[in-house]
């Protein structure tokens, strides 16, 4: 019963609208539960999603607000909508360009002392300065060469990759100096300043993005290969299972742990805790990301769990019985993680019996 002209949100309103309307009365059920990846459809930093999300909000306006009694109602909800709509897109558009504003602030002001100081006090001591028309052009073009290859590189990729930055800015560094090189003499202005604005460069963009490690900008980490002290929650037989996927897949893992179910320790030296202790456990051991295992928990318990721990540093994640993934989704801003395997061919002879059995087996996991 739900309206196929909603192609994605929107359509569950429309059915609650249309219940009432009809003389029933909607409940709301607090009873059940579920684990809800919410945003992996679109996420809600993407402009998309506020697209499709406004373009419901006016599909049900038109709907239910168009009679002849309701075109001033209809205009007012649909000007507001698309109000929201733009200030939703600006929003957005001012959070993805606050971090190359930011660096091409700290990087124009530098340049502007060094040549300052450069200009005093080693080329022209005597008083003869730079054309303050010729800086007012170079030093803007400089920076959106160094920011656009520093872009192209990955410079903007998080976790942070200082080779990114390095590679970004020498690029850069070329480019500039080749269209130097081919400008008339009256428009070149130094070279040694193109060389030491490199090095203000690349030494600005990486104590941008350390300082805001330091302030606890969880996305500006410098370490991409960081290991990760992982808590699996399960029996056993499970953990262990899960233990070897995460060994098969690119997860660096620094410390891995086993957390009971069953209300006591398994006598194994990698068991650190019951499944009451959790919040504990993942204090005292600093645990970055908690597995659960679906095959030994309900769902009711990893919800209350997940419930109680609320958000924070810790990630989430569940391991499906006779899986060969781990699934999680951390922010509705992000991507969803999903863990898996690589599947080697069952036979490696070169026999016609393995070709023709290789053939028949096929497993594709999309990452």
């Amino acid at each position: 019963m739900l309206d196929e002209d909603f192609f994605m949100y929107g359509e569950d309103i429309d059915l609650s609208y249309r219940i009432q309307k009809g003389g029933y009365k909607n409940y709301y059920f607090p009873n059940t539960r579920i684990i809800h990846y919410k945003g992996e459809s679109t996420k809600k930093s993407s402009v998309n999603y506020v697209f499709v999300f406004y373009n419901a909000m006016i599909i049900f306006a038109r709907k239910h607000f168009s009679n002849q009694n309701a075109r001033m109602l209809t205009f007012l909800i649909t000007m507001a909508i698309y109000l929201r709509a733009g200030t939703a897109i600006f929003s957005r558009f001012a959070r993805k360009m606050f971090q190359p504003v930011l660096d091409a602030a700290c990087i124009l002001a530098g340049l502007f002392l060094i040549t300052d100081y450069y200009s005093h006090y080693i080329k022209y001591s005597e008083g003869n300065y730079y054309s303050s028309g010729l800086i007012a052009v170079a030093f803007p073009s400089y920076v959106f060469i160094w920011l656009f290859t520093v872009y192209i590189s990955g410079g903007y990729d998080r976790p942070v990759s200082p080779w990114k930055l390095f590679r970004g800015v020498l690029v850069g560094t070329g480019i500039i100096l080749i269209i130097y090189a081919l400008l008339p003499e009256a428009y070149r202005f130094s070279r040694a300043l193109i060389l030491i604005g490199s090095v203000w460069t690349f030494v600005t963009l990486a104590a941008v993005r350390l300082l805001m490690n330091l302030l606890l900008y969880k996305h500006f980490s410098f370490d991409n290969s960081a290991l990760r002290r992982i808590a699996i929650v399960g029996e056993p037989d499970e953990c262990k299972r899960v233990n070897g996927l995460l060994k098969q897949t690119s997860v660096n893992t620094g410390f891995v742990g086993f957390v009971g179910t069953n209300g006591h320790i398994e006598q194994d030296s990698d068991y650190i805790g019951r499944f009451e202790q959790l919040r504990e456990i993942i204090s005292i051991y600093k645990i970055d990301e908690v597995i659960f295992c679906a095959k030994d928990l309900s769902s009711q318990k990893i919800i209350d769990q997940m419930l109680e721990l609320g958000p924070g540093e810790t990630d989430f994640k569940i391991a499906p019985p006779e899986s060969f993934s781990i699934i999680g989704s951390n922010s509705i801003d992000t991507a969803g993680d999903l863990y898996v395997i690589d599947i080697n061919p069952i036979a490696t002879n070169e026999t016609e019996e393995g070709r023709q059995l290789n053939r028949r087996v096929e497993v594709v996991f999309v990452k």
